[in-house]
Protein backbone atom coordinates (compact mmCIF):
# COMPACT_ATOMS: atom_id res chain seq x y z
CA UNK A 1 0.00 0.00 0.00
CA UNK A 2 1.57 3.27 -0.95
CA UNK A 3 1.58 6.15 1.90
CA UNK A 4 -1.49 8.17 0.25
CA UNK A 5 -3.55 4.95 0.73
CA UNK A 6 -2.19 4.07 3.84
CA UNK A 7 -3.19 7.35 4.88
CA UNK A 8 -6.61 7.19 3.80
CA UNK A 9 -6.96 3.92 5.21
CA UNK A 10 -5.89 4.97 8.54
CA UNK A 11 -8.37 8.12 8.41
CA UNK A 12 -11.31 5.70 7.27
CA UNK A 13 -10.57 3.64 10.25
CA UNK A 14 -10.98 6.33 12.50
CA UNK A 15 -13.55 8.06 11.04
CA UNK A 16 -15.93 4.74 11.95
CA UNK A 17 -14.12 4.50 15.70
CA UNK A 18 -15.40 7.73 15.93
CA UNK A 19 -19.07 7.27 14.75
CA UNK A 20 -19.14 4.08 16.77
CA UNK A 21 -18.44 5.97 19.66
CA UNK A 22 -20.81 8.72 19.33
CA UNK A 23 -23.95 8.77 20.63
CA UNK A 24 -26.31 10.15 17.76
CA UNK A 25 -29.05 8.20 17.98
CA UNK A 26 -32.56 10.17 19.35
CA UNK A 27 -32.56 10.81 23.34
CA UNK A 28 -33.99 7.84 25.29
CA UNK A 29 -38.02 7.61 24.58
CA UNK A 30 -40.01 6.34 27.08
CA UNK A 31 -36.99 5.12 28.77
CA UNK A 32 -36.69 2.46 25.93
CA UNK A 33 -32.92 1.64 25.64
CA UNK A 34 -31.26 1.69 21.76
CA UNK A 35 -32.14 -2.16 21.48
CA UNK A 36 -35.99 -1.95 22.54
CA UNK A 37 -36.28 1.13 20.32
CA UNK A 38 -34.93 -1.70 17.81
CA UNK A 39 -37.46 -4.10 18.65
CA UNK A 40 -40.71 -1.20 18.62
CA UNK A 41 -39.42 -0.36 15.43
CA UNK A 42 -39.27 -3.47 13.90
CA UNK A 43 -42.87 -4.30 15.21
CA UNK A 44 -43.56 -1.51 13.37
CA UNK A 45 -42.30 -2.35 10.36
CA UNK A 46 -43.47 -5.60 10.25
CA UNK A 47 -47.05 -4.70 10.79
CA UNK A 48 -46.92 -2.17 8.28
CA UNK A 49 -45.33 -5.01 5.60
CA UNK A 50 -47.66 -7.90 6.22
CA UNK A 51 -51.12 -4.91 6.90
CA UNK A 52 -51.45 -6.65 9.90
CA UNK A 53 -51.59 -5.38 13.77
CA UNK A 54 -49.04 -8.07 14.89
CA UNK A 55 -46.06 -9.99 14.24
CA UNK A 56 -44.53 -13.47 15.44
CA UNK A 57 -41.40 -13.12 18.00
CA UNK A 58 -39.67 -15.32 16.03
CA UNK A 59 -40.10 -12.62 12.69
CA UNK A 60 -38.74 -10.13 14.80
CA UNK A 61 -35.62 -12.17 16.01
CA UNK A 62 -34.91 -12.68 12.09
CA UNK A 63 -35.60 -9.27 11.64
CA UNK A 64 -33.20 -8.29 14.05
CA UNK A 65 -30.60 -11.18 13.93
CA UNK A 66 -30.98 -11.77 17.26
CA UNK A 67 -32.10 -15.41 19.22
CA UNK A 68 -35.73 -15.21 19.88
CA UNK A 69 -34.75 -15.65 23.74
CA UNK A 70 -33.00 -12.21 23.52
CA UNK A 71 -36.09 -11.10 22.26
CA UNK A 72 -38.66 -12.19 24.21
CA UNK A 73 -36.46 -10.51 27.10
CA UNK A 74 -36.79 -6.91 25.70
CA UNK A 75 -40.45 -7.92 24.76
CA UNK A 76 -41.40 -8.52 28.56
CA UNK A 77 -39.30 -5.22 29.44
CA UNK A 78 -41.32 -3.26 26.62
CA UNK A 79 -44.74 -5.10 27.90
CA UNK A 80 -44.10 -3.98 31.70
CA UNK A 81 -44.20 -0.49 30.49
CA UNK A 82 -47.20 -1.21 28.72
CA UNK A 83 -45.13 -0.48 24.85
CA UNK A 84 -46.14 -3.68 23.49
CA UNK A 85 -48.49 -6.68 23.75
CA UNK A 86 -48.37 -10.06 23.85
CA UNK A 87 -51.12 -12.89 22.39
CA UNK A 88 -50.07 -16.36 21.70
CA UNK A 89 -52.00 -18.28 18.92
CA UNK A 90 -55.00 -20.63 19.95
CA UNK A 91 -54.23 -23.27 18.01
CA UNK A 92 -50.51 -23.05 18.43
CA UNK A 93 -49.31 -22.04 22.47
CA UNK A 94 -45.42 -21.92 21.17
CA UNK A 95 -46.23 -18.91 18.75
CA UNK A 96 -46.44 -15.83 20.25
CA UNK A 97 -47.46 -12.32 18.62
CA UNK A 98 -46.73 -9.23 19.36
CA UNK A 99 -48.52 -6.12 18.73
CA UNK A 100 -47.39 -1.95 19.80
CA UNK A 101 -50.55 -0.45 22.63
CA UNK A 102 -51.54 3.22 21.21
CA UNK A 103 -48.68 4.11 23.55
CA UNK A 104 -45.91 2.16 21.99
CA UNK A 105 -47.09 3.16 18.45
CA UNK A 106 -46.99 7.16 20.27
CA UNK A 107 -43.23 6.52 21.31
CA UNK A 108 -42.37 4.82 17.85
CA UNK A 109 -43.53 8.27 16.24
CA UNK A 110 -41.99 10.31 18.99
CA UNK A 111 -38.82 8.76 18.55
CA UNK A 112 -38.61 8.41 14.47
CA UNK A 113 -39.77 12.19 14.49
CA UNK A 114 -36.73 12.91 16.57
CA UNK A 115 -34.86 10.63 14.22
CA UNK A 116 -35.60 12.50 11.42
CA UNK A 117 -34.76 16.24 13.12
CA UNK A 118 -31.37 14.89 13.97
CA UNK A 119 -30.64 13.79 9.99
CA UNK A 120 -32.20 17.32 8.88
CA UNK A 121 -30.32 19.40 11.30
CA UNK A 122 -26.73 17.18 9.71
CA UNK A 123 -28.53 18.07 5.71
CA UNK A 124 -28.32 21.58 7.31
CA UNK A 125 -24.93 21.34 8.38
CA UNK A 126 -23.42 19.35 5.13
CA UNK A 127 -25.97 20.73 2.43
CA UNK A 128 -28.14 18.78 0.24
CA UNK A 129 -25.13 17.99 -2.11
CA UNK A 130 -22.87 16.62 0.66
CA UNK A 131 -25.43 15.01 2.17
CA UNK A 132 -26.46 12.98 -1.31
CA UNK A 133 -22.92 11.89 -1.45
CA UNK A 134 -22.33 10.86 2.19
CA UNK A 135 -25.59 8.63 1.48
CA UNK A 136 -23.99 7.17 -1.45
CA UNK A 137 -21.08 6.33 0.23
CA UNK A 138 -22.22 4.82 3.09
CA UNK A 139 -24.42 2.62 1.03
CA UNK A 140 -21.55 1.68 -0.69
CA UNK A 141 -19.87 0.94 2.04
CA UNK A 142 -22.08 -0.89 3.64
CA UNK A 143 -22.52 -2.98 0.79
CA UNK A 144 -18.82 -3.83 0.71
CA UNK A 145 -18.73 -5.01 4.31
CA UNK A 146 -22.13 -6.68 4.11
CA UNK A 147 -20.47 -8.96 0.83
CA UNK A 148 -17.21 -9.27 2.84
CA UNK A 149 -19.01 -10.75 5.62
CA UNK A 150 -21.04 -12.68 3.09
CA UNK A 151 -17.72 -14.63 2.45
CA UNK A 152 -18.48 -12.82 -1.47
CA UNK A 153 -16.10 -11.83 -4.25
CA UNK A 154 -14.23 -8.52 -3.82
CA UNK A 155 -13.72 -7.05 -7.00
CA UNK A 156 -13.60 -3.13 -6.94
CA UNK A 157 -17.20 -2.30 -7.51
CA UNK A 158 -16.49 1.74 -8.08
CA UNK A 159 -18.75 3.09 -5.32
CA UNK A 160 -21.84 0.94 -7.64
Amino acid sequence: MDTTTEDTAQQLLQSFMRMHKVEWHPPTVAGCTSAEMRVLFSIRRGMHAQATDMIRVTEISKMLQVTPPTITQWIKALEARGLVERHNDPEDRRVVYIQLTTQGQQVTREAAETMRASIRGLIAHLGEDRSAQLALLLNAAWSYFHDQSMGADHAPRNGD
